[in-house]
């Protein structure tokens, strides 16, 4: 990985197609001298210069809020055929056969459809993702999901780019986000919010080959611009690891080092930290080499206070090797334990030089990874990184019901650009009324 072993390396081009992979004259990382910075794209998706508009989703979830009144449902009949007293949508009525009739569209047939689950319907309990079809068991599931005190928000947290640039100025109108097959945008309240509030741990590669390459002050050059370029309203902690013991280490303000805890501060105040006090290795000893995937893991399984837990939540990890140490013997098997410790957690990956492993960083990152072969590209990659996170945007749909597991669509149309991802809705909690974390202990 990382090296010039490509018969067609050193020719001018860059032979390395992360689009599509299989057409490739070159493997990933066997034409650096060519391509250079790059920016892997397999699974989630995230910023490239080819033209094409990008959405990363960060988070969603839903939450229980406090409301004055209950959101009044919306009836759609808009089918030709509505209110025959026939179900005319197969999503809710499976047994329905165009033999029947015309099919109606998705969400057009509601008084038919509501409450069609003829066995379970009215019975005071909410059957719909078991029993009975989603959209089929309305009244029981209205009068469980959504009471006069309280109003349930389905979030979207993502990020836009086109050609590597993110986009600032989305509209409410540009995005749509279909829940279950329906659009409770248009049914009912509708927000899109610039997202400043933001949890960062930055984990920086403290192993003895920073030293012997010479580029430690490279390294905290592009971790200090970094620092700088987020929001201001950011949350940061700042960590090392080479291979210790307990790895991560956590670099409180005043230089001393925690292992039990996470101490966040500004960003401002994050960057004093690491110009003070990121020193990786000097000579090569027993602690010095690089365990990624145990500090990786071990960063995400400190608990984030529950006001958090809304808040887009990053995991920046910077090295320049390959995982030699670590326990944990799989970037697959890390990626996994990451999203079992936090799954709103979004990790990006950036690697410097020709010893990086380009497959276990995307693993990690599942896809945001990216690739740097000197210290100025470095600091790039590390831009990049900052570009799309300054830019979140926080999309707020009020919606009347449910399922477990919900399956959502999110479209974006784009002054004539059109992407779209398919996601699965996290799990229903309550909104807590503390701000997001100060700092903390760092005992």
């Amino acid at each position: 990985d990382g090296v010039d072993s490509c018969f067609y390396a050193n020719d001018g081009e860059c032979d390395e197609f992360l689009e599509d992979p299989s057409e490739s004259p070159c493997e990933l990382g066997t034409d650096w001298s060519d391509c250079g910075l790059q920016v892997c794209t397999t699974g989630n998706d995230v910023s490239s210069n080819d033209g094409t508009l990008r959405v990363n989703v960060i988070d969603t979830f839903f939450t229980v809020e406090a409301c004055e009144t209950a959101p009044a449902p919306t009836l759609n009949d808009s089918c030709e055929t509505a209110n025959n007293g026939i179900c005319e949508e197969s999503a809710r009525n499976p047994g329905f056969s165009e033999e029947s009739g015309d099919e109606c569209e998705p969400g057009t047939d509601d008084s038919d459809c509501n409450n069609s689950c003829a066995e379970y319907a009215f019975s005071d309990t909410c059957d719909e993702g078991s029993y009975c079809p989603v959209g089929t068991d309305t009244f029981d599931c209205d009068n469980t999901q959504v009471s006069a005190e309280t109003c349930t928000w389905a979030t979207a947290m993502f990020s836009l780019t086109k050609d590597g640039k993110s986009i600032t100025d989305l509209t409410e109108e540009q995005v749509s986000m279909l829940i279950d097959g329906r659009d409770p945008g248009a049914e009912g309240l509708k927000a899109l919010e610039k997202d400043s509030g933001l949890i960062v741990r930055l984990l920086l590669d403290s192993s003895y080959s920073i030293s012997e390459a010479g580029a430690a002050d490279g390294v905290r050059d592009a971790a200090v611009s970094f620092l700088q370029s987020l929001p201001e309203e950011s949350r940061v902690a700042v960590g090392q690891f080479a291979s210790e013991g307990q790895v991560p280490t956590f670099i409180c303000a005043d230089g001393t080092e925690g292992t039990q805890s996470v101490e966040y501060s500004s960003s401002s105040a994050s960057v004093q930290t690491v110009e003070n006090y990121y020193r990786p290795y000097t000579s090569p000893t027993s602690k010095s080499q690089t365990s990624i995937f145990d500090a990786a893991v071990r960063w995400s399984s400190f608990r984030t206070s529950d006001s958090a837990l809304l808040l887009p939540r990053v995991m920046v990890v910077f090295t320049d090797g390959k995982d030699t140490a670590s326990n944990i013997l799989t970037a697959q098997q890390a990626r996994s334990e990451i999203t079992a410790n936090d799954g709103g957690l979004s990790v990006y990956a950036v690697g410097l030089g020709s010893d990086v492993d380009v497959e276990d960083l995307n693993t990690l990152s599942e896809g945001r990874s990216f690739l740097a072969s000197d210290e100025e590209e470095l600091k790039e990659a590390f831009e990049q990184v900052a570009d799309e996170l300054s830019a979140l945007y926080r999309l707020r749909i009020l919606v009347s019901r449910t399922s477990p597991n919900a399956e959502a669509n999110l479209t974006i149309n784009y002054n004539g650009s059109t992407t779209s991802r398919d996601i699965i809705m996290g799990d229903y909690g309550a909104v807590a009324s503390t701000p997001p974390p100060g700092v903390g202990s760092c005992q």
